[in-house]
């Protein structure tokens, strides 16, 4: 098969559990896009969105992406990647490793794919506002 004609294959993300596309951009790097819970419908539906995205802006990832608000879930995997790298002593992951992974846990599964600009923290009530209303 040749390449201009290979599409990117559903796969599921082995840390988080959700649906991955990985978009190559035609110059040896690749964007990961989350498609929600793998398996799903809706994850499939996002996949084939996402590809379809692909594909009309001539298979560039960066510009079919750009359009796509940025989830919870996409948002708690970019700060675990930093985390991971940053928090180490001699190499070893240190004890905030654990931590934070235990801090995210609740909030990935009260708020996996919703939008990361339509929560808003209550930093004086220790709360999150979900599109004016209290969770």
């Amino acid at each position: 098969m040749s390449d201009a004609k290979h599409l990117p294959s559903y796969r599921r993300h082995k840390q988080s559990g959700q649906a991955i596309v990985a978009l190559p951009d035609g110059c040896g790097r690749r964007r990961d896009v989350l498609l929600g819970k793998y398996g799903t419908l809706s994850s499939r539906m996002e996949y084939a969105r996402v590809i379809g995205e692909w594909e009309t802006s001539g298979r560039n990832p960066i510009r079919s992406v750009q359009s796509k608000a940025l989830t919870v879930n996409e948002l708690l995997v970019g700060y675990w990647r930093f985390a991971e790298g940053y928090y180490r002593k001699n190499g070893q992951p240190t004890k905030q490793l654990d931590r934070i992974k235990r801090s995210l846990s609740p909030v990935k599964a009260l708020y996996d794919q919703t939008f990361a600009n339509e929560c808003v923290a209550n930093q004086r009530h220790g709360s999150v506002y979900y599109q004016g209303r209290l969770n």
